[in-house]
């Protein structure tokens, strides 16, 4: 079975998070399992102040990162601290992950790129490809760098969050073309197969 990684990429405030989000409810509505992370935006004041990170599968969500330091967030990346420990949760999260029709990672960046910090079992779980196919959100800036690690199958660039109905329609139309997963691969009991 062909491996299907989509490249998800576009500057801050793109739209990425928005896109993956809906692309997961298409595959819900279809009737494919999703797992992974999201990883939404907190805003006050019109200006982006926090970043979550969202377990796709229970909506568990954990604060990951803040725009200015306060306890429990002490790795300083850019302009933002991010909590360790919500780092590892979410990197369990995905060392956890059950095979799946969907999976979706928001976001690969600096931090496991070039620090060789955070997700990184996220590519250990991209190269075991029990997946239908796979989103994973990388900014453009690491987009070459990405492509050295991960085999992309094809890329998604999103240039503001104005595209980002007309790229799902797109997208997800080609989603949902895809073959379905190998049946060993399916969570849940194994089907009867005894003639009746």
């Amino acid at each position: 079975m062909d491996v299907n990684i989509w490249l998800v990429t576009g500057w801050r405030q793109a739209g990425k998070t928005s896109f993956c989000r809906r692309m997961a409810e298409s595959a819900r509505e279809a009737g494919w399992s999703v797992g992974g992370l999201l990883s939404p935006a907190g805003f006050q004041d019109g200006a982006k102040n926090t970043i979550w990170v969202q377990d796709i599968q229970s909506g568990d969500r954990r604060q990951l990162a803040v725009a200015a330091g306060q306890g429990g967030f002490d790795l300083l990346l850019g302009d933002w601290f991010f909590s360790r420990s919500a780092l590892a949760w979410g990197d369990s999260i995905l060392q956890a992950i059950a095979p799946c029709d969907l999976l979706i990672i928001d976001e690969l960046g600096p931090l496991e790129f070039v620090l060789l910090l955070g997700w990184m079992a996220a590519f250990e779980v991209l190269s075991r490809s029990r997946f239908r196919l796979a989103l994973v959100v990388v900014r453009p800036e690491l987009a070459e760098t990405a492509r050295r690690a991960i085999q992309f199958t094809d890329a998604i660039r999103l240039d503001g969050p104005d595209q980002v109905g007309s790229a799902l329609e797109t997208w997800a139309a080609r989603m949902l073309e895809l073959p379905a997963c190998p049946t060993r691969w399916r969570v849940g009991p194994p089907a009867d197969t005894r003639a009746h």
